[in-house]
């Protein structure tokens, strides 16, 4: 499949398996979860892919807002190992109809501040968005394509 137009796509879904905070306290606005966030995901459980055990962010290319996330809920995910784990898909709609670019493994460079390969970096604050998100440009979506058909 060969896209390479932003206007094609409206969002960036994430997946980051709930595992990779297993065994870290992790500060999400004024709480903090002990050893990862099955308590987080019970209070907000749309935050939850439905089917496996991963941590679901909905990203506006263009603004960086995290759709799914709940206010006044920020959360650091600066030094995040996800490794090969993470999945990523870039979206015409929010709910999975129209194209969708799709990609599973290392983290691919168009997500926050310079994350890529195994780590995620960057944060979600109170308003649910990323602070200094740079919006997708066609060569991010040229190379997220290249991550697809590699």
């Amino acid at each position: 499949m060969k896209f390479g137009k932003i206007q094609e796509f409206n969002f960036l879904k994430v997946w980051i398996p709930l595992d990779v905070f297993d065994y870290r306290d992790v500060e999400i606005g004024e709480e903090t979860y002990d050893n990862g966030l099955e308590k987080f995901v019970e209070k907000y459980p749309y935050v939850k892919d439905d089917d496996e055990n991963y941590l679901v962010l909905l990203i506006d290319v263009l603004t960086g807002h995290v759709i799914n996330w709940p206010k006044d809920c920020a959360i650091d995910l600066y030094d995040v190992k996800v490794v090969d784990c993470g999945k990523y898909a870039l979206m015409q709609n929010g709910d999975e109809t129209g194209d969708i670019l799709k990609y599973e493994s290392y983290v691919p460079q168009i997500i926050g501040e310079g994350g890529w390969g195994d780590y995620l970096e960057f944060e979600i604050d109170n308003q649910s968005n990323i602070p200094n998100w740079k919006p997708l440009t066609e060569d991010d979506v040229k190379e997220f394509e290249d991550y697809v058909n590699e």
